[in-house]
């Protein structure tokens, strides 16, 4: 009798304490649940993760797969695609979870490194940033990645168990690469504090175990690594890091730079995701005081891997080529927690009730213009398939495929259980692995625009007319529409009609 009504009483203390964030997690979760409702027209790199998926829960006989990507991601894809459970509408569920998830640690971290109010104001900034909200609907690695990174943060600050932090950081990473940056973050961190205390050894010692615990959640990946690409080089290291090796052109891919030859695109590049944080929540314009006051925190120790991981972050994202407004959301828990903070602490200190007033304006306006623009992204959302994804990309659902599929367009993978061959890299690529690959092809699944040339490239463009007349006159036509911009052909292999 005493043990339940001691556990009534410390449930009782949690909801009274934590109530906020408690209702904040409930609205989100019911709001974005609503959106399940309509149709998720897949789009191109969420369509990829699930065929990766399937590949690895068929043995390779089901989906395909992409090396440049890492394995996390697929990993749970593929259990629920296996499990039989609807692939779709389980794989966004899935994604709002760990969603829920950013949004509760978020609030922790900032608790522990501040006050609770901090942590829910942050909190609150996250759930209603409209990147975030937006995507929280899309099976990407963004969201999921971050949730072990930010778990990781957590553990360090509230346990200091530096071994397990590692192991979750590196399984962060292994969802998203570039989110090995965690590394660099915490060593700095922990440096600095050394530095301050005069411990060299402490230092050592912390950074053996987190870097300790992040390798040793990337051993089962190598292990992958070697085992599925040691044929293919005579490198053992080669094999090992082959992902990273040949996903490292992704930071540099022109097709999503931002800049052109004009002086004023350098200003716009470096300067990329600053401004895209302020025209996703104005409410973040609170980082400059919370960079201002930082020194005031009497718990200063705690908010430095804050601190330094949004600048560490921020500084690798504005260095490479490939610029995404999504990229945002893996440094966007550590801008609110800033911001947070600079609302919270100007706000709590000023002696004038005009600069409240003004605060209190600023802060109403934001919330009511960014909560409108997040809950228009429902209306984006249609009740109704595309044209596009009921005609073509399930083209050959309940049809007999007799062999695998090559494709320049991942979607259809989604939809269909059977053996893709993606021939979309680059011209040149999609040209060897075609010719390659036709005569046991049961059929080619094509789409010039999914090639990037660039504008004055004239040998791509040619390149690019060639195969589509190779594809036209080795194959035979059975679908051919265009929807918006681009046009979308199906070919059945002759020999095997």
């Amino acid at each position: 009798m005493k043990m339940r009504y001691a556990l009534k009483e410390k449930v009782n203390n949690f909801l009274k304490n934590n109530y906020l964030i408690i209702i904040l997690v409930i609205l989100f979760f019911l709001i974005k649940v609503a959106y399940l409702s309509k149709a998720h027209n897949v789009i191109w790199d969420e369509a990829v993760y699930m065929g990766m998926g399937k590949y690895l829960f068929s043995s390779g006989n089901i989906g395909f797969w992409e090396i440049v990507r890492p394995i996390g991601l697929p990993l749970i894809l593929g259990l629920i695609w296996k499990s039989g459970l609807n692939y779709l509408f389980f794989s966004e569920f899935m994604v709002i979870l760990f969603s829920i998830g950013n949004i509760i640690l978020t609030y922790m971290i900032g608790k522990k490194a501040v006050n609770k109010k901090v942590g829910f104001i942050a909190s609150l900034m996250l759930a209603i940033t409209s990147v975030f909200f937006l995507y929280t609907n899309y099976i990407l690695t963004e969201i999921p990645s971050t949730f072990f990174i930010l778990f990781g943060i957590y553990i360090y600050l509230k346990k200091n168990n530096l071994l397990l932090a590692g192991i979750l950081c590196g399984m962060g990473a292994l969802f998203r690469f570039p989110q090995g940056i965690m590394l660099v973050s915490v060593i700095l961190a922990l440096f600095i504090s050394s530095t301050i205390n005069k411990n060299i050894t402490s230092f050592l010692k912390k950074s053996f175990l987190f870097t300790t615990g992040f390798l040793f959640a990337h051993i089962p990946f190598l292990i992958f690594n070697y085992f599925m690409y040691n044929k293919e080089t005579s490198k053992i290291y080669h094999a090992l890091f082959r992902p990273w090796i040949l996903g490292s052109w992704a930071q540099f891919n022109p097709a999503e730079s931002v800049i052109t030859y004009k002086w004023t695109s350098y200003i716009y590049n470096i300067s990329y995701y600053v401004i895209q944080l302020f025209k996703e929540n104005t409410l973040l314009i609170f980082i400059i005081p919370g960079l201002i006051f930082r020194k005031k925190l009497q718990k200063n120790k705690s908010f430095n891997i804050v601190i330094l991981t949004f600048f560490i972050y921020l500084f690798y994202f504005t260095y490479i080529l490939n610029k995404q407004t999504r990229f945002l959301i893996v440094f966007l828990p550590y801008a609110c927690l800033i911001a947070a903070y600079g609302f919270y602490y100007p706000f709590l200190h000023s002696k004038k009730d005009r600069i409240r007033v003004l605060i209190v304006l600023f802060v109403t306006i934001s919330i009511i213009g960014v909560v409108s623009r997040d809950l228009n992204y429902y209306n984006w959302r249609v009740k109704e398939e595309l044209p596009v994804a009921r005609d073509y990309y399930k083209f050959f659902v309940g049809k007999e495929i007799k062999g695998p599929i090559l494709t320049t367009d991942p979607v259809p993978v989604v939809y269909v259980d059977a053996k893709f061959i993606p021939f979309y890299f680059s011209v040149d690529l999609g040209y060897n692995i075609y010719t390659e690959e036709k005569d046991k092809a049961f059929a080619v699944i094509f789409s010039p625009e999914s090639f990037y040339c660039a504008q004055n490239d004239k040998e791509c463009k040619y390149q690019l007319k060639e195969l589509s007349k190779l594809i036209k006159n080795e194959n035979y036509l059975v679908f051919s529409e265009i929807y918006g911009d681009r046009a979308y052909y199906i070919y059945i292999n002759k020999n095997l009609k």
